[in-house]
């Protein structure tokens, strides 16, 4: 059997390693100008989607980043349907989330269509967190 034995060489591997890491992480931080040039354009940006409605702004609120795109004309209520010869797809206009998938081509054995997703029985919920630390689920 091996005795276990005070090992130098892993030891300045390992010092070595951890001032390799600290100093990557030093050189990658932003620099003062970067995060002031940042805070700039989200100021900027913040202004220049300001809603006029008290709907909208609660809407920002709740969303926060994705708020502009929840303002779009396309972001309205209802559903796209897709089709060909075998399946057809329904997807809602808010989200993109498929509302209802039926095969075409397919019966149950009570002769009834077959729908792979029909009243939200496919829930794919997706968590984002916004840069004001806000959660949003899907």
């Amino acid at each position: 059997m091996e005795e276990k034995k005070f090992d130098l060489k892993s030891i300045i591997g390992f010092v070595l390693i951890f001032i390799l890491l600290l100093w990557v992480m030093n050189n990658n931080r932003p620099t003062q100008e970067e995060l002031a040039k940042r805070k700039a354009e989200q100021e900027q940006a913040a202004k220049a989607n300001n809603p006029q409605n008290n709907a909208a702004t609660a809407a920002t609120a709740d969303l926060g980043a994705f708020a502009y795109s929840n303002a779009q004309p396309t972001a309205k209520d209802g559903v796209t349907v897709i089709e060909n010869k075998d399946v057809k797809l329904t997807i809602n206009n808010k989200g993109g989330d498929l509302k209802e998938v039926l095969l075409k081509q397919f019966k149950t054995y009570e002769s009834m269509p077959v729908y792979l997703i029909k009243d939200k029985n496919a829930i794919f919920a997706l968590n984002f967190k916004t840069t004001q630390g806000q959660e949003l689920n899907t």
